[in-house]
């Protein structure tokens, strides 16, 4: 400890630490850079110390106390025997003789009668009495046959619950129960009193240690942009013994700046070391999100290809392309002719004055489509490294919903 205070002191009177406390560094097209920062910051430790003071503790007694307590005896008893009697009913059956009426109607029977002859009278137009004898007839008639009735027997089931005394013998027993009772008790308890005693506790006493840091920072550039990216980087410990960048964009055109960094610190109780190694990529904003600045336009369906138009492709690498095709028929259910996502190698690619026309030729897959009209979902995605650093939160993803009736 002694020695790198002195190592320290050293840098101090030599100017070195200060001057290494921070970093500045200008990116302008190098490949990397690397340095050393050295630095100490001042922590409050806790050390134990003992120190008087007076403590307290329990200590026992015996004492006597009395008082009535619950107690419980058993008393006891004799129940004579007894007869215990239960109603019970028995189902009785028994057969009864029963009546019931059956009719029937008799026969018919003929009445018949003889009338006696008889002398009819009438005049007729000229005013003569006419006479006539009418000769005697049978006349007959049907009277019904009459209804009679009569008692027919019959046997029927019958059944009565009938109620029955069943008796048992109980016998005697001796019957107990515990009765409370109160009863006036002495005993001896222990009891506890406190006691103060001089003793010695641990009390924590905060001190301050200047802790040196140091860090060793390596740099490396990976610039895309194809124009040269200016930047400016400033590295610095803070007052935690932490490692801090700040990143200022220089470039006349905007940039996206992604970082993938490995800071590994190693932490004593006499220093701090910093092993850190910042990796950054510079791409040109504007030509990463051309492909989906402009959106999807001009969109043109054929049986055998599907072309549109989106923004110039600059990084094909980092651009893919997605596309749907449904035919939806008057008499069925949709159909899924063509569902693939594609890098951009896998289309043509026609550049022109603002956009770029991407031709996919769907005979490719075997795709052949019929002219009737088809549900076409086409997605644009540009892919971002991780780490991205600044303009968080863009837009990388253009999409578009067409009918078309393939040609």
């Amino acid at each position: 400890m002694k020695t790198i205070m002195g190592l320290l002191a050293i840098f101090m009177t030599l100017g070195v630490f200060a001057s290494e406390a921070s970093k500045t560094i200008n990116y302008e097209g190098q490949n990397a850079d690397a340095f050393e920062l050295i630095s100490q910051i001042t922590e409050t430790r806790y050390r134990d110390e003992q120190r008087d003071s007076t403590c307290t503790r329990k200590v026992p007694y015996q004492a006597r106390e009395c008082g009535y307590e619950t107690r419980y005896r058993q008393e006891c008893s004799w129940e004579p025997g007894r007869n215990i009697c239960r109603t019970v009913y028995d189902n009785v059956c028994r057969t009864v003789t029963r009546y019931r009426q059956e009719c029937r109607t008799k026969p018919g029977r003929q009445v018949c009668r003889d009338t006696p002859a008889r002398k009819e009278c009438r005049v007729n137009s000229r005013g003569e009495r006419v006479c006539r004898s009418v000769p005697g007839r049978r006349v007959c008639r049907t009277e019904p046959g009459q209804r009679v009735c009569r008692q027919v027997p019959y046997q029927d089931r019958v059944c009565d619950r009938r109620p029955r005394q069943e008796c048992r013998w109980e016998p005697g027993r001796n019957v107990c129960r515990q009765v409370p009772y109160q009863e006036y008790i002495c005993r001896d308890v222990t009891r506890y009193r406190d006691e103060q005693y001089p003793c010695k506790v641990t009390v924590k006493v905060p001190y301050k240690v200047n802790v040196p840091v140091s860090a060793d920072v390596e740099i490396n550039y990976s610039d895309l942009t194809n124009r040269g990216a200016v930047a400016t980087l400033t590295y610095a410990i803070n007052s935690e013994g932490e490692l801090t960048m700040n990143f200022q964009d220089l470039t006349r055109s905007p940039l996206l700046v992604f970082l993938d960094k490995v800071v590994n610190p190693t932490r004593g109780n006499d220093e701090i070391n910093i092993d850190a190694t910042y990796n950054f990529i510079f791409r040109n904003k504007n030509e990463v999100l051309s492909p989906v600045s402009q959106g999807i336009n001009n969109v043109l369906l054929k049986k055998r290809s599907l072309a549109f138009n989106v923004g110039h492709i600059f990084n094909k690498e980092i651009t893919s392309v997605k596309v749907k095709i449904v035919r939806d028929g008057p008499f069925s259910g949709p159909k899924t002719m063509f569902d693939k996502n594609m890098s951009i190698d896998e289309l043509i690619v026609e550049a022109g004055d603002t956009t770029d026309r991407l031709t996919l030729d769907l005979s490719k897959y075997g795709v052949e489509l019929k002219s009737k009209k088809h549900e076409v979902e086409i997605e644009v995605n540009v892919r971002l490294e991780r780490g991205l650093q600044n303009h968080r939160g863009i837009q990388t993803r253009a999409s578009g919903d067409f009918e078309l009736k393939a040609e």
